[in-house]
């Protein structure tokens, strides 16, 4: 019995470290939350102003928008990820996925990048996020503002989340986003910054998962032979993918040191925590 005590415990006691760990981690890059500035949360409370959209060149349909979420936002939005989530209180779990309703704080996330955007269209008088009614997937992002107008005005804009944990050196393999998930696809980035590789894809019909008789064909096969474009995700920034983006690159995160490198310095690697929103097709929300 006392040898079962102390068992207990001993995991009592090492759940209480892993916890606090996680409440110094945040502190440390965030500051202490009891701070003027904590009540600045998601959704409800006015935007910071130091966020700034910039579409990537050489890659239509695909935005950055650095600064997306203040200090605070992100100290919070992780807390409400390990909250809900349950995911990331202990290490062997590095993913959650949500389907249909969302978390609050992800209905907060999709509503503030729609705002963003809505505010960036409004600013912007070239904006425009009219889409053709003919084009393919492929052309139909030509647009001059983050998201098209018919992904704007979608209901719910988004109704799948995946957040994922990686550990430094852990990264993501080339890949495009599986033809379930409607265009229209945005990504937060927490903790760590990155570099993160867009690669066109030769062959978009054959390289990428295809509907085959209605069904979904999960089998990549991607190679390595297309144009190249790099970008920097620092802790709180968000990028957007639609049409050309979205469809005909591949993206990657390679974490080895060696590609970990922006402008001859190398980055250092922490923890990093991804948040991904995506909308089902209907057929499938529908179950057909």
């Amino acid at each position: 019995m006392e040898e079962e005590q102390e068992e207990e415990e001993e995991e009592e006691a090492q759940e209480f470290k892993h916890e606090n760990d996680h409440h110094l981690l945040f502190s440390s890059i965030f500051g202490d939350s009891d701070s003027e500035e904590s009540e600045d949360w998601l959704y409800g409370s006015p935007h910071h102003t130091n966020e700034r959209w910039e579409s990537v060149e050489h890659v239509d349909g695909l935005w950055r928008c650095n600064h997306f979420l203040s200090p605070n936002q992100q100290q919070r939005i992780l807390k409400a990820i390990e909250t809900d989530c349950g995911v990331f209180l202990y290490l062997w779990w590095t993913q959650a996925m949500r389907f249909g309703r969302l978390p609050d704080w992800a209905l907060d996330l999709s509503s503030q990048i729609h705002n963003s955007v809505l505010k960036f269209k409004s600013m912007d008088s070239k904006c425009s996020t009219k889409t053709d009614p003919i084009s393919s997937p492929s052309t139909a992002a030509q647009s001059q503002c983050p998201l098209p107008e018919d992904i704007l005005l979608r209901e719910p804009l988004f109704d799948q989340m995946i957040a994922n944990s990686y550990e430094p050196g852990e990264g993501i393999t080339a890949h495009v986003d599986l033809l379930r998930f409607e265009d229209g696809i945005a990504i937060v980035s927490l903790l760590s910054p990155c570099v993160m590789c867009f690669r066109s894809v030769p062959d978009p019909l054959c390289s990428y998962p295809n509907k085959v008789n209605g069904h979904i064909n999960e089998e990549n096969q991607l190679n390595d032979t297309g144009a190249k474009v790099q970008i920097l995700l620092s802790p709180g920034d968000l990028i957007v993918m639609s049409g050309t983006a979205r469809y005909e690159w591949t993206h990657e995160i390679n974490r080895n040191k060696d590609q970990q490198v922006w402008q001859g310095e190398a980055l250092k690697q922490e923890r990093r925590i991804s948040v991904t929103l995506r909308r089902l097709c209907p057929q499938l929300v529908l179950g057909d």
